[in-house]
């Protein structure tokens, strides 16, 4: 018995869904609420994970409000959109500069 293109096709067609859809229910039911519990565990902030956040809201600032993505006001925006509130750098657990020393 020999198998035609189109199983094989419907076949992986068939595990790349059933991978996409375990992956997501990995993430939603078990990595998401371990990061939520040990961000209020340890006081860390844990973001929301999206790396074009920033970028997005810095040039949709810039495009539509004539607005510095630069600016304090903006840096201020992507905190609070990014990690749910500003930084502040004297919190031990706030993301900041990280300085070396030399010597």
């Amino acid at each position: 018995m020999r198998f035609g293109i189109a199983h094989s096709r419907s076949w992986l067609v068939a595990a790349a869904v059933l991978g996409a859809a375990g992956m997501w229910l990995y993430v939603d039911r078990v990595w998401i609420p371990q990061q939520i519990s040990d961000s209020a565990a340890t006081g860390r902030l844990r973001g929301n994970l999206f790396d074009l956040y920033p970028r997005w809201l810095g040039a949709r600032e810039l495009l539509l409000h004539g607005r510095s993505p630069y600016s304090a006001e903006v840096t201020r925006e992507i905190q609070a959109g990014y990690y749910g509130r500003p930084l502040d750098l004297s919190r031990p657990g706030d993301p900041g500069e990280r300085r070396v020393s030399s010597g």
